[in-house]
């Protein structure tokens, strides 16, 4: 049973996987076929089937039409009464049709054409029916002792909630592929890495700057389980309490803390810096209960990264000031600032305070986090 839900979960983020899903489906409940489609009301030809590798290798253009036909009638029965009925329960032909099972099924198309493959009987279930959707999933039988001993199973009931959610969570995700996509690759012109993470840290969507960072292998990575970690076990931790308050905030909770964090790289070189909000559906367009964090990451010693523009303008700088805080942000350390600036030590620690005060900053990392926010078109 742990190969089907982690195949189904898999589906969230990829939905190309469902007809593998549906194979480990079969092959664990012990049933000759299985698929599943979604319908909405509102959207004209709007039908999405996956299936099992049995029906994907019987299955026709002709076929596929004659679904399509049958699930655009709003007078299907079938249809009428899943949405009528509880759901994520199956329900076989007999039921559906009310009729008692010593009498013979009404003829229709589909029937015969799944006759025609050597199906008795086929079974189904609404997996979720809030909303312009309709999600239905069918098990196909080849026996009279196969579905009845399906309907029996008590690891079915235990799918169909999982199967649901995944199919809730994978439209939450297209909706902000398609809403923030464009966004993602515009910071990459910025040098920004921004990861889409959910609750549990698992990473949703990121940019081609946020891939560079994860190739690195510098400091932050994906887990086997693709959610987003820090190397330094500490870090990591207090990474996923940011986390966790952010989504807190998604629910009401005022906002206490800061929640910029460093990450500490292995290769020595200046910490990552992290910036860590919630996502606001303001317009209750996503999924209902879905919630996701925006993730932005800076890398101070990437070329080009930052300019000092912003911050010069911003805190009046002086022009010494200037040449400093522009080597500060690409991630130099006070000796080496002060040997490229050919000054002592001392010089460039007054300089760094003179920086400071003027940007009301407490620290280094503190003014690479401004002269990212100066770069950005809106307001963090």
């Amino acid at each position: 049973m742990r190969d089907v839900i982690r195949d189904i979960l898999a589906c969230g983020t990829a939905p190309e996987n469902w007809n593998k899903a549906h194979d480990t489906l079969v092959a664990e409940l012990a049933i000759s076929a299985s698929s599943m489609y979604s319908v909405n009301n509102f959207r004209s030809n709007q039908l999405d089937i996956r299936m099992s590798r049995d029906l994907r290798r019987t299955m026709t253009q002709e076929k596929r039409t004659l679904i399509q036909k049958s699930s655009e009638d709003p007078e299907n029965r079938g249809y009428q009464f899943l949405r009528s009925n509880p759901e994520q329960t199956f329900y076989n032909d007999y039921e559906v049709h009310g009729l008692p099972e010593n009498q013979n099924l009404p003829v229709s198309a589909t029937k015969a054409m799944l006759g025609s493959d050597g199906y008795v009987m086929h079974c189904g279930a609404a997996l979720n029916t809030n909303g312009p959707w309709l999600d239905v999933i069918l098990s196909f039988h080849r026996s009279e002792a196969e579905w009845r001993s399906f309907l029996k199973n008590n690891r079915t009931p235990v799918v169909l909630p999982i199967i649901a959610n995944t199919l809730m969570l994978q439209r939450a995700l297209s909706e902000i592929q398609s809403r923030y996509g464009a966004m993602l690759t515009a910071l990459n012109s910025l040098g920004l890495g921004v990861f889409l993470v959910s609750e549990t840290g698992t990473v949703i969507d990121f940019n081609t700057e946020a891939q560079n960072i994860i190739d690195q292998r510098d400091g932050i990575f994906f887990s086997r389980r693709n959610r987003l970690r820090l190397n330094d076990p500490s870090q990591s931790a207090f990474f996923t309490e940011k986390l966790s308050k952010t989504f807190r905030q998604l629910q009401g909770e005022p906002e206490q803390e800061s929640i910029y964090l460093s990450a500490r790289r292995t290769s020595g070189r200046f910490d990552y810096l992290m910036s860590v909000r919630p996502l606001m559906d303001t317009n209750a367009e996503m999924e209902a209960g879905f919630q996701c964090a925006f993730v932005m990451v800076i890398d101070p010693s990437r070329p080009q990264n930052l300019s000092v523009k912003g911050i010069e303008t911003l805190g009046r700088l002086t022009p010494a000031e200037t040449a400093v805080a522009d080597l500060m942000i690409k991630g130099n350390r006070t000796k080496e600032i002060a040997l490229e600036r050919d000054v002592s030590v001392h010089t460039i620690k007054r300089q760094f305070k003179a920086i400071f005060q003027k940007l009301h900053c407490s620290g280094q990392s503190e003014v690479i986090r401004v002269a990212a926010a100066t770069r950005l078109p809106f307001v963090d």
